[in-house]
């Protein structure tokens, strides 16, 4: 077999899985994973992971294959609704987690970088380059993107698997300015601008992408964001639910709330009229009736536990940021290893909730709308 066709064959895995099929999805790992080479630790990784979704292990022997890594809660913005003003401890990745996660580049589909402001990291172009020399990881950077040179912006430029994920908030200087304080709504147009050129000079293949927070100051918004996501060639949009503040900003009266989700409905289709993908993690009709169709068929309707692990501010680690309940391990931060993490009780709980061995209504967000349709397509999608 040539290594197009052990992609494939993995990517019929992922199929089976998506579709609850683990039966068939048992039968091509035992038919093929011992024909793929020993050295390639990330094909070899892949197909075991499948696999042990497939038969539905809450402990695992494979290693994860997405990241999500909190670099450090520095930043020069005080967002409105930023919960690290509420923050415990003053974080920042250890030396040693960050050695771990080198030494995860081999297995890894994706990797994503957030802060604070990842560019007040030290270093850290160096180490997206270092990383892009994997070449099956695709690496996904969440920035405010004030703190950037122009130099910089052109390295960028030049990064192939590349996502860059800037979020804005507003699509005028008043809103953006209002809720991002700190931040410059001339500066994050001067950056755009020389991105998308330094995109065109060096024929770019970096994709670019919006985060939008739905709050009261920015919701009559939603639509213009579509239109300055077609105006700085940006190819998706998302807009998010946001959930870390409980005050003004967030919460809206049933009227306002029919409003949004129409919004919604019209970004969504003027979106798709200007070719941009469109992203929403807002709970809606829509999305609570997809949950209960793939719970009807007896769906794992979540497998982000079997597959990636958060890093996140504050010391804590779960499978992914949206998820309710995370661990703190800042007692033990010298000496808890990325391994020990991967197989703790809260990553075992989350297994076992979702297979039904432990059911805990407690444990994952009732709100979350990363179900197995989402999980398929980018998984899909990045390979």
């Amino acid at each position: 077999m040539v290594m197009s066709n052990y992609m494939e064959t993995i990517i019929n895995m992922q199929m089976y899985n998506h579709f609850g099929q683990y039966s068939m999805s048992k039968k091509i790992y035992e038919k093929y994973h011992s024909l793929i080479p020993k050295d390639n630790l990330y094909l070899h990784n892949k197909c075991l992971n499948e696999y042990e979704i497939a038969t539905k292990k809450f402990i695992l022997d494979s290693k994860p294959r997405n990241l999500q890594v909190v670099l450090f809660d520095k930043c020069q913005s005080n967002c409105i609704m930023c919960t690290q003003k509420n923050k415990k401890y003053n974080y920042t990745l250890s030396n040693n987690h960050f050695n771990e996660i080198v030494l995860l580049f081999p297995y890894l589909d994706t990797i994503m970088w957030q802060g604070g402001e990842v560019f007040l990291w030290r270093n850290f172009v160096d180490i997206i380059k270092n990383t892009s020399k994997y070449k099956q990881i695709t690496q996904s950077i969440i920035t405010n993107f004030q703190s950037i040179d122009e130099n910089t912006i052109e390295e960028l430029s030049k990064i192939n698997n590349l996502k860059l994920i800037i979020s804005i908030d507003g699509a005028s200087k008043n809103t953006y300015e209002k809720i991002r304080r700190g931040s410059n709504f001339k500066k994050l147009i001067r950056n755009i601008n020389l991105l998308n050129k330094y995109i065109d000079k060096n024929k770019s293949l970096i994709s670019l992408h919006i985060n939008f927070v739905i709050l009261k100051e920015n919701y009559n918004e939603i639509l213009d964001i579509i239109d300055f996501a077609k105006k700085y060639n940006f190819h998706t949009v998302s807009f998010i639910e946001c959930t870390s503040t409980f005050d003004y900003s967030n919460i809206f009266n049933a009227d306002i709330k029919i409003q949004i989700e129409n919004m919604l409905k019209f970004a969504m289709i003027k979106a798709f009229k200007n070719k941009i993908g469109i992203n929403i993690q807002y709970p809606s009709k829509i999305f609570n009736l997809k949950k209960a169709e793939n719970k009807k068929k007896g769906y794992m309707i979540c497998k982000i536990p079997w597959y990636k692990l958060l890093l996140g501010e504050d010391y804590t680690f779960a499978p992914e940021c949206t998820c309710f309940k995370r661990e703190n391990y800042y007692k033990n931060k010298d000496s808890l290893t990325i391994f020990d993490m991967w197989n703790s009780d809260i990553m075992q709980n989350y297994r076992k909730h979702i297979i039904g061995l432990k059911e805990n209504k407690k444990i994952c967000n009732s709100k979350c709308i990363l179900y197995a349709p989402y999980y398929f397509e980018n998984m899909a999608i990045s390979n």
